[in-house]
């Protein structure tokens, strides 16, 4: 038996037939012209609007979650019209072709949900239809540049118990093989620690929880939110490991707001010539017990996380940056800037040479480290 030949005239028939159909369709416009056009544009709507039902969120920047009572018996109707006065969805329409077309209509369960407006609607409707209606009353707050080891504490001060394990031990061995696999975008990731993929949000948690269940709570946030944020980008240069770390750099360098691209700008270039960054939050991080200010003798601890002894990036984050963060890493500001110096009130005083920089550092000359 030829198989070629047989998938060559396969193939033939199968081009012939399309063929024929071309023609007749040609034919048919031929002679109902605006029928023709307006049935291939509406064709055209439905497919787009189907394909995008599922990725559409009333906002995908409001983080805020919001609580959500579904009751007993309640149809998808109803449940996209709960939805939608809860300002979590942007169209009852949407949402409702959503589960009808992947089956949720029936399956989606009643209780008590913490939803964000950030969500797809994929997403609401796979929360609704599993039931994951676990979430408490006890409100959780991870601030932006948190660390692990902070947000440990914050769950101890809360009142909540973590089961199954050690949330602080997640920042040197929490990306476990079943996390990684379910979770795409940590594959960049070489090590073990989580740092700096728990989103730094707010949560309502129950008195007692999984371990593994919060881990995804928080890996499911940063996906829905810090994701697309990446996505966003032009930039080419550095993948996502790579923006998260220096994006919490610059989150704990940042005090106020608008200089965060400037000082992503001054890190930016000395990456570009092969200069050590010389981040004081990096070798914060490395201590047990951080002083305020770092001091001469810590500078030479060794570790990959000493970006005073070491060139280039860390390992990985050293915090849960936020979103302006990760933009400002993404998108620096243009300067020539290589050097900046803390003016004592939250801003920078930012430098192009060392001998500006000196002067400006001049009245900082006390201080017990050597500045950036």
């Amino acid at each position: 038996m030829d198989i070629k030949k047989i998938l060559k005239e396969i193939f033939l028939a199968v081009v012939e037939d399309l063929s024929g159909l071309l023609r007749m369709m040609l034919g048919f416009r031929s002679k109902y012209t605006l029928l023709f056009d307006t049935a291939v544009i509406l064709l055209i709507v439905s497919v787009v609007f189907a394909f995008s039902v599922p990725f559409l969120s009333r906002n995908r920047l409001d983080a805020q979650v919001y609580k959500v009572e579904i009751p007993d018996g309640a149809s998808a109707s109803r449940i996209a019209d709960i939805l939608y006065s809860g300002k979590i969805i942007q169209s009852r329409t949407a949402f409702k072709l959503y589960v009808s077309m992947f089956g949720h209509g029936r399956g989606l369960k009643a209780g008590r949900y913490y939803l964000s407006p950030s969500m797809t609607n994929a997403r609401v409707a796979s929360i609704l239809a599993k039931g994951r209606a676990t979430a408490g009353d006890i409100r959780v707050t991870f601030p932006e540049g948190a660390s692990i080891y902070r947000m440990s504490r914050i769950l101890e001060s809360s009142g909540v118990k973590v089961e199954g394990g050690s949330f602080a031990d997640l920042a040197s061995e929490g990306l476990t093989r079943d996390i990684r696999q379910k979770y795409p975008f940590l594959s960049q990731i070489k090590g073990r620690s989580l740092e700096g993929y728990l989103f730094p949000d707010t949560y309502f948690l129950p008195e007692s929880i999984e371990l593994s269940r919060l881990v995804e709570l928080m890996l499911d946030r940063f996906s829905e939110i810090m994701i697309p944020v990446f996505a966003s980008s032009s930039q080419g240069k550095y993948d996502l490991h790579q923006i998260l770390t220096l994006a919490s750099i610059i989150e704990k360098e940042a005090e106020v707001p608008g200089e965060r691209p400037v000082i992503s700008s001054v890190f930016h270039n000395r990456l570009n010539i092969g200069m050590a960054l010389q981040a004081d939050p990096t070798v914060k991080y490395i201590l047990e017990n951080p002083t305020v200010r770092v001091k001469f003798a810590q500078l030479k601890t060794d570790s990959p996380y000493n970006t005073y002894k070491h060139r280039g990036l860390p390992p990985g984050p050293i915090c849960s940056p936020g979103i302006a963060s990760v933009k400002a890493a993404m998108e620096p500001a243009r300067t020539g800037y290589m050097y900046f110096v803390s003016n004592a009130d939250g801003t920078h005083t930012f430098s192009r040479s060392w001998e500006e920089h000196s002067k400006a550092a001049e009245r900082f000359r006390n201080r017990s480290i050597p500045t950036r």
